[in-house]
Order: structure tokens, then sequence, then C-alpha cells
């Protein structure tokens, strides 16, 4: 007995919640840059959003977008031949990437809005 007035309360008080419910609005913007085969977001932060492309290659190129895919600008540097970016907070991006600046090795990277700033954040 005290089981089954255990899931009445549970029931009781889960339901009236379930039939409040509102609807949500959700807005899609497509960042998807038209050079790219390819494109991913996985971060988003304060207006900022974070990703990666590829092009034919599949080789991917670190993204940064505020909002629109006019917006986009490339992290991906000349030094690295593939690089990721996977969270954006801060004005910072964080992400992989690997090349003649990591000695061909995969390394964890921090950018500040440019190719040009990033950081190789591997122990050396």
């Amino acid at each position: 007995m005290e089981k089954l007035l255990r899931i009445f309360v549970l029931v009781s008080v889960l339901l009236p919640a379930a039939t409040n419910a509102t609807a949500v609005e959700y807005k899609v913007i497509i960042l998807h840059p038209t050079w790219f085969s390819d494109s991913l977001a996985q971060g988003v932060c304060g207006g900022q959003q974070v990703g990666s492309a590829t092009r034919g290659t599949g080789v991917p190129h670190a993204l940064l977008w505020s909002g629109t895919a006019e917006s986009v600008v490339a992290l991906h540097s000349s030094n690295l031949t593939l690089s990721r970016a996977y969270d954006v907070c801060g004005g910072q991006q964080v992400g992989e990437g690997a090349g003649r600046a990591t000695g061909g090795e995969i390394h964890a990277l921090v950018w500040s809005g440019t190719a040009e700033s990033f950081i190789d954040l591997h122990p050396h």
C-alpha cells in the first residue's frame, strides 16, 4: 500500500506540470559557408558560435561565427594542416589542431578570434 501511495503522489505532482506546457519558439540560422562542402557548429556562447568545416578533402578547418554565415572567421592557420573548434566563451575559442606548429601531433589550442592568435596549450 505504501508503494502505491508513493507512485500516486509522484504522478499527481508531475501530471499538472505536464499539462501546463507552453510553446517554445526557436529561430534557425544557417551558418554554413558556401566555399566548404560541410560544416558543423559545436559551441555557442555570448552571440558567437564555433565549429569546423571541410572542403572536398575532408580536412577540418576551425571556424568562428557571430550569428550569420557572412560573419564567419577562419581560425585555421597556415601553420596547421587540420583544426577544429569545440567551444567559445569570453572572446576565446578552444579546440585542437595539428601541423607544423604542433610538430605534426594533435594538440589542444586556444584562439582569440583570429587564425594568427592561436596558442598551443600542449606542455612541451
